[in-house]
């Protein structure tokens, strides 16, 4: 099982971001806009966590992959902020 936590958070105005995941299957992949952000493997209660994953301008894939094949995706807009 792989789950990406915050999938209803779709808008943002900060620059980064912290995306979380449970998995019981191994090894997870973080994968920001076709980019390799990092690997690891998951904590005592299936819990991997990244902190400050910069995010582009507009509209940004964040994609977990598990080791055997697993993935999830979640879409985060980073947009301006209204001052």
């Amino acid at each position: 099982m792989l789950h990406v936590c915050s999938q209803r958070a779709t808008e943002t105005t900060n620059a980064t971001c912290t995306v979380v995941g449970f998995c019981n299957c191994g090894p997870v992949t973080l994968i920001v806009n076709d980019r390799v952000v990092g690997r690891q493997a998951p904590d005592e209660v299936k819990v991997v966590r990244w902190t400050d994953v910069p995010l582009a301008e507009g509209e940004n894939m964040i994609v977990l992959r598990a080791q055997d094949g697993s993935v999830v995706m979640r879409r985060l807009k980073r947009i301006a902020a209204v001052n």
